[in-house]
């Protein structure tokens, strides 16, 4: 996540703007971008549908909860994700004309890769990912719970 902040000048040279989204109150979120040193943009959508109405908190106890276009529980049962209930990666993309925005682009799960650059280095080794038997990115530590 330090490298998002840098490309984040790139892009409003485009005339485009970037933010994370995250269900947890602002002040949860400020904390804990504290403690990783991170500087990019995190909003919170507490208290809103937000994150639900764009597939990435799930329910799995919830019949119409989904994420990836497939129902929670299903994931959960194959597992294809790690978590019964709570926020998963997502990628969402808006374009505003005027006072109306637009949804024009959503990603899950492997859709996200190319945009995590650690994978790009391992699918480049010869032991690649190393996730046969582990749920996609069930791996990534904080950067403070890596052993020194």
């Amino acid at each position: 996540m330090d490298n998002i902040a840098g490309g984040i000048v790139h892009l409003a040279a485009r005339d485009t703007s970037f933010a994370v989204v995250s269900l947890a109150p602002l002040a949860k979120i400020e904390a804990f971008k504290k403690r990783m040193e991170w500087a990019f943009p995190w909003v919170s959508s507490y208290d809103s549908d937000f994150n639900r109405d764009y597939g990435v908190s799930i329910d799995a106890a919830n019949d119409s909860s989904e994420y990836n276009y497939t129902s929670a529980a299903a994931l959960l049962k194959a597992r294809k994700i790690w978590i019964p209930k709570g926020e998963l990666p997502g990628l969402s993309v808006f374009v505003a004309e005027g006072d109306t925005l637009f949804h024009t682009y959503s990603t899950f799960q492997r859709g996200l890769d190319p945009l995590l650059n650690t994978y790009n280095y391992l699918d480049l080794t010869p032991l690649g990912r190393h996730e046969e038997d582990a749920p996609f990115q069930s791996w990534v530590r904080h950067h403070d719970k890596y052993p020194r």
